[in-house]
């Protein structure tokens, strides 16, 4: 790739000895490009691209077409995921539209890729500019939800059922997604989502409105949404948000980070299954401060037999390496 790579995606198959990475660049000032690769067992291929102007990758030729705007490439505005059953991938990626069709879509069922197909979102009226899939990971299930957000700060939700997308909640979730500056094209994924592993329910949890508090939803498995809640026990504003769930299989935690670069606190929690602390742990008051387009923390969960922590990695601003938290769930 010439083009000057700004987001790159990468997920394994559960199914097959495969990976497929997809990757956003920008092209100078002037435009930008979406392309797939797939690791076969032995060796990366191309698959396809989307190219303003066009062109030629890995032998691939590349449709000439803009979906993300040159000035959206600081902004993910794709995500891949494998079905858990199935082993097929399912590629999410906005179209440049606005109020129709939206975001497009592509599957990879291990053979061949499906056409480009459109998705129209009812709740946001906006360019989509950030996009985040997560799998549920229940034995049988090729369920997967996606959570995105517009130019306008809006965020919505579709779930993928294995062949179509629907479940779209019957408002808009949030009207004021959180963000560096005062903008209202968020610059950063103040959102995230998680199934829990053990229920099947979805977890989603955003910031919003330069506010020092969390808002959350979540779905029951093969249920309707449940009502948006505003959770007061955070301290901190929520701008850069990460969750991740317990994997094990009788497990409901998620855990939850969020970053405030304007600041530099964090604030770490783990989601029981049912609710969240009452009071919120901050976990730092010294981490790195956070730009347009990056991603600071990230969170996940360790065990070592019967014993098991969630574990948050982030900068901090004391030094030039990582730093680290633990909590018991």
């Amino acid at each position: 790739i010439t083009d000057t790579i700004r987001f790159m995606q990468i997920k394994s198959s559960p199914t097959r000895d495969e990976m497929i990475t997809v990757v956003e660049a920008a092209i100078s000032t002037t435009g930008s490009s979406l392309s797939a690769l797939r690791w076969n067992g032995s060796s990366w291929v191309v698959d396809w691209c989307i190219r303003t102007g066009g062109g030629t990758f890995g032998g691939v030729s590349c449709a000439n077409a803009t979906y993300i705007s040159n000035a959206n490439t600081t902004r993910r505005g794709f995500d891949i995921e494998y079905e858990n059953t199935s082993g097929n991938a399912v590629v999410l990626y906005s179209s440049g539209a606005s109020a129709t069709n939206e975001m497009r879509y592509r599957v990879w069922n291990g053979t061949s890729w499906g056409p480009e197909t459109n998705v129209d979102t009812a709740r946001l009226t906006g360019v989509v500019t950030w996009v985040e899939l997560e799998p549920k990971r229940t034995s049988g299930s090729n369920e997967i939800t996606a959570l995105f957000s517009d130019a306008n700060a809006d965020l919505s939700a579709l779930v993928w059922n294995g062949s179509t997308w629907s479940t779209e909640p019957a408002t808009v979730l949030e009207i004021s997604l959180e963000d560096i500056g005062a903008g209202t094209n968020p610059t950063v994924k103040s959102f995230d989502g998680a199934y829990e592993t053990a229920s099947g329910d979805f977890l989603a949890a955003w910031g919003f409105g330069n506010t020092a508090d969390v808002r959350w939803v979540s779905r029951s498995s093969g249920g309707a949404w449940g009502a948006v809640t505003t959770h007061v026990g955070f301290p901190e504003i929520a701008t850069i948000v990460d969750m991740a769930p317990d994997l094990d299989p009788s497990s409901n935690y998620v855990a939850f980070v969020s970053s405030d670069p304007v600041n530099a606190d964090n604030q770490c929690a783990v989601w029981s299954g049912t609710s969240w602390p009452a009071t919120v742990v901050n976990c730092d008051i010294a981490v790195g401060v956070g730009a347009a387009g990056r991603t600071t923390v990230g969170t996940g969960f360790v065990r070592n037999g019967a014993s098991k922590r969630a574990i948050v990695v982030y900068g901090d601003t004391a030094s030039a390496g990582l730093d680290w938290y633990q909590s018991d769930p």
